[in-house]
């Protein structure tokens, strides 16, 4: 356990599927996972482990911010052994081909916060996606 989470280490799976918002979390958990439960409720991040394709995933949201991600993820890393984090969230975009509820993948992401040199000493502005990822994801979408 940590201040963040109450969880113990083997209700945290390997992969963690993380949004911002904790409401969101609750409904990946609920629409996408089989046999869910409530691992942690510490400051109402609500976050759930359970089977998604007889794979063990959790769903914890980061809640607002690079502080708080960073917060989050460093804990799962670090004192629960998780291996991968996917950040999901949502975006805007001014194109009129786009509509509301519409899934895009992103190629790169950049920012000019400095929050990956504090951690790792790079400086790095672009991450760029897993192009095997999207792909994956492109093929099984419904």
């Amino acid at each position: 356990m940590t201040p963040h989470n109450e969880a113990s280490k083997e209700d945290i799976a390997k992969l963690v599927i993380m949004p911002g918002d904790p409401k969101r979390a609750e409904y990946i958990a609920k629409n996408y996972l089989e046999d869910y439960r409530l691992v942690n409720t510490v400051r109402g991040m609500n976050s759930y482990t359970g089977k998604y394709k007889d794979k063990k995933v959790t769903i914890m949201p980061s809640g607002m911010g690079m502080p708080s991600m960073g917060i989050y993820a460093t804990e799962l890393f670090k004192e629960y052994d998780v291996e991968k984090i996917i950040r999901v969230g949502t975006c805007g975009a001014l194109q009129k081909e786009y509509s509301l509820n519409d899934v895009l993948l992103a190629k790169e992401s950049f920012t000019t916060s400095n929050y990956v040199h504090s951690l790792t000493g790079t400086s790095k502005n672009i991450e760029t996606a897993s192009f095997e990822l999207n792909e994956t994801i492109k093929n099984n979408a419904t």
